[in-house]
């Protein structure tokens, strides 16, 4: 049997840079190879093209740029379903399973209608966020055959296995949903992998086209699974249900060693969602990095309130170079409708923390949530303005499936009933999930937000900071800083 697994494209449609590895197939493809399936991930969001720059005004291109995607939906022609075309005309596969968040479920869908075109016998196999919290909705489109909700290994691999036999029967697979005689089927959930150290370890060199990727890409790596908040706009306890389960130590420090040695990086990212929760357990980490003498640089994301001095002080000897933090709001009152647990005084000290310990601190926001007034806005705004980040990034809040702002929006009036997802997503100028301002206002704060990010982002000091933490890094591997260059 043969399968391939699809990251759909949504930034490249709009000619944004965006380069990374989708660890969740990986890991999906490497479970598969590893018993015996023929197994390849194929990045769609990631091409051989090289796009005009536009970090000097990205929040505004990305506004801007945001129809190239509505306007990609639509164009069969379009070089990058072309290319998907190809792709799947060489590799003729059994099976494709596509990894499906809210905002790119139109594009998913786009290339679920292109296979059924080539090969309508193939299986069209969708998993991810958005499938897990609206399995039935999913499986009313004709070209999706099976829906794989929750985390994905076993289940994959099961159905997988059942598809390859003479007889197959997917009533006792656990975490699946598919069509019987035109009923959608969903059988119980499958419990959460208990021991992460159990699956193999990620093997990145299953991706199609990896020369395509940067050294620093092929970097990206997790530590652990879940997360125990319970922000109201946030949609990943339906996959990881409140739970965080860790990997050893000793497991992560051999999976770098792999990624130094295959791949010749010493750049690293930790897509944990909070990579200091456990604060032992990261202060063993770094002992070890330094231990081994891995001369790496690296970055994470954590809370502002699971960071202190003495901890900052051994990740940067370890080499942290940036650590992102979700702040989300300059009010604290909106603060408390999400749910964050956290203060604006708690944002504050962990900011200026971060830039004593000369480690590069990336602020989270979002505008646009339901409850939010313009006074809100106006604190947020003031609150960018304030704080000495090293980088802003910015959302437009989207009430996601499984959310519980999703639920509240719904109740508010403020979520159609038949939602056209090519205009959902927390990039798109078209949202609009607000009851105290007007359209109109909203799209003003947007814009001025969006200019004021920009400005900030592109300071002359900025760069300088860049430069400045990573410099003894560079000096000493010039290779890693051309491949940063890349």
């Amino acid at each position: 049997m043969k399968v391939i697994l699809i990251e759909p494209p949504f930034e490249r449609l709009k000619k944004i840079n965006y380069g990374y590895f989708p660890l969740g197939l990986g890991y999906i493809s490497t479970v598969l190879n590893t018993h015996g399936i023929y197994c390849r991930v194929y990045n769609a969001e990631f091409g051989p093209e090289k796009f005009r720059d536009v970090s000097k005004n990205f929040y505004e291109q990305l506004l801007e740029r945001y129809p190239l995607y509505i306007d990609a939906l639509e164009d069969d022609d379009h070089y990058v379903w072309k290319e998907i075309r190809e792709t799947l005309k060489k590799y003729k596969p059994d099976a494709v399973g596509i990894s499906v968040k809210t905002a790119k479920l139109p594009s998913a869908l786009k290339i679920a209608g292109i296979l059924k075109k080539l090969d309508e016998k193939c299986f069209v196999i969708f998993g991810g966020y958005h499938p897990t919290t609206s399995a039935k909705n999913t499986l009313k489109n004709n070209d999706v055959d099976f829906v794989v909700r929750g985390e994905g290994e076993h289940t994959f691999l099961e159905l997988c296995q059942e598809l390859a036999s003479s007889k197959p029967s997917f009533n006792r697979i656990k975490g699946l949903s598919y069509k019987k005689k035109k009923k959608i089927i969903s059988n119980p959930p499958r419990t959460l992998i208990k021991d992460l150290d159990k699956l193999p370890i990620l093997d990145k060199s299953y991706a199609i086209n990896p020369d395509l990727y940067s050294k620093s890409i092929m970097g990206d790596i997790i530590t652990s699974r879940g997360c125990p908040f319970d922000c109201t706009f946030c949609s990943q306890k339906e996959m990881w249900e409140g739970c965080v389960r860790y990997r050893k130590i000793d497991q992560v420090i051999l999976e770098m060693e792999k990624i130094i040695n295959q791949f010749h990086t010493k750049q690293f990212y930790f897509w944990d969602d909070t990579f200091t929760m456990n604060r032992k357990r990261i202060i063993n980490l770094c002992e070890e990095i330094i231990k081994r003498n891995f001369n790496i640089l690296w970055g994470c994301t954590t809370r502002v309130d699971f960071l202190d001095t003495d901890l900052l002080r051994m990740m940067k000897k370890a080499g942290c170079v940036s650590i992102d933090i979700g702040i989300e709001s300059g009010s604290q009152k909106i603060l408390d409708s999400l749910q964050k647990g956290i203060t604006i005084d708690q944002v504050k000290k962990a900011v200026e923390m971060i830039k004593k310990a000369k480690i590069e601190c990336n602020a989270f926001f979002m505008i646009g949530f339901p409850q939010e007034t313009e006074q809100d806005i106006k604190k947020t705004i003031a609150l960018i303005k304030q704080l000495d980040v090293s980088n802003i990034s910015l959302s437009i809040f989207t009430p996601y499936p499984g959310s519980e702002l999703y639920l509240q929006s719904k109740e508010m009036g403020l979520i159609e009933d038949n939602t056209n997802y090519a205009l959902y997503s927390h990039q798109s100028p078209y949202n609009f999930f607000n009851k105290n301002i007007s359209r109109k206002k909203y799209k003003k704060y947007l814009k001025e937000m969006a200019i004021v990010v920009d400005r900030k982002n592109n300071r002359l000091s900025r760069k300088i900071n860049f430069l400045r933490v990573r410099s003894s890094f560079y000096l000493q591997n010039p290779n890693q800083f051309l491949d940063f260059l890349r």
